[in-house]
């Protein structure tokens, strides 16, 4: 059946007849970019050339699959003002609002929407996105130069905006399964790479000479639904959601002796929260409460 998803505030609402699985708003065009996918019925393609037998397949009840879209939502009218349907194999992966660098001459910046594909053929064809070797799962802005981090199949690049409107690679590190989660401390360079069934690691981005490093990991392995921040003062807290509905704080401490000389966190604490999180907003510190995180 299909799903309802409602953006509301005082304002008004938009309906949508689809599951909406990422969005992310425009502050600078004052809309929202939603990516969301609907039902089809799937015929295999006439001119692959890996399985030139399926010209001649003759079929009257289709299987379905979803097909992704992306969609341009006005915060003035509550109304879909465009939308772009993707290919029936591409799938929406991440999508993000950065302040990227678009010049390399005057160092301009610009607010971009960065949307991460991939491309999934079936079992017996790797899963990629067509401008990049691997799929694209997770972004981030890192950094103080405009670049992003972006986590393509069993790495992670940061790379830079051209002039030409392709992406520069500066920077890279090999990482383990699947990112699912990827997040920078903002401004530091230093950020959190989350792997759905490896863990999650600590990392930083320096930029003279540009290169990722490795600094921590988590040695428990568990799997990563999603990541974030967590600073408190001088001390820095991870929050990290697992598959089994546990919340964990996690702690990057390199002068405690059990963090191996900061080669590992520490586990601080652990919560069962009943039901899973894909993501939190943390918000500005008030008087009586340090943080509010909202799952």
């Amino acid at each position: 059946m299909p799903v309802v998803y409602i953006l509301n505030n005082a304002q008004g609402v938009v309906r949508l007849w689809e599951q909406v699985d990422h969005l992310a708003y425009s502050a600078s065009s004052g809309s929202y970019v939603l990516g969301s996918c609907h039902r089809m019925s799937l015929k295999l393609p006439e001119d692959d050339e890996l399985h030139p037998e399926w010209r001649n397949e003759v079929i009257s009840f289709l299987p379905e699959v979803h097909r992704s879209s992306l969609k341009l939502a006005s915060s003035r009218t509550w109304s879909i003002i465009d939308s772009y349907t993707l290919g029936p194999a591409e799938h929406v992966t991440a999508i993000k609002n950065m302040s990227l660098e678009v010049s390399e001459n005057t160092h301009e910046r610009k607010d971009m929407i960065v949307v991460g594909t991939a491309f999934a053929r079936g079992e017996d064809i790797s899963s990629r996105k067509e401008s990049v070797k691997g799929a694209v799962t997770a972004l981030s802005e890192i950094g103080g130069q405009g670049f992003l981090i972006v986590a393509q199949g069993q790495k992670c690049m940061v790379r830079g905006l051209k002039e030409d409107g392709s992406l520069l690679p500066v920077a890279f590190m090999d990482v383990q399964c699947y990112v699912s989660a990827l997040k920078e401390l903002k401004g530091t360079g230093m950020c959190i790479i989350g792997d759905a069934v490896k863990g999650i690691w600590f990392a930083g981005y320096s930029e003279e000479p540009y290169k990722l490093s490795l600094f921590a990991k988590d040695l428990d392995y568990r799997d990563v639904l999603a990541a974030d921040f967590l600073p408190d003062g001088n001390r820095l807290f991870v929050l990290v959601a697992d598959s089994d509905c546990n919340l964990h704080v996690l702690q990057y401490d390199p002068e405690d002796p059990k963090s191996s000389n900061g080669d590992k966190f520490l586990n601080r604490s652990k919560f069962h929260v009943g039901s899973f999180r894909k993501k939190w907003i943390l918000t500005p510190r008030f008087r009586d409460v340090k943080y509010l995180s909202l799952l």
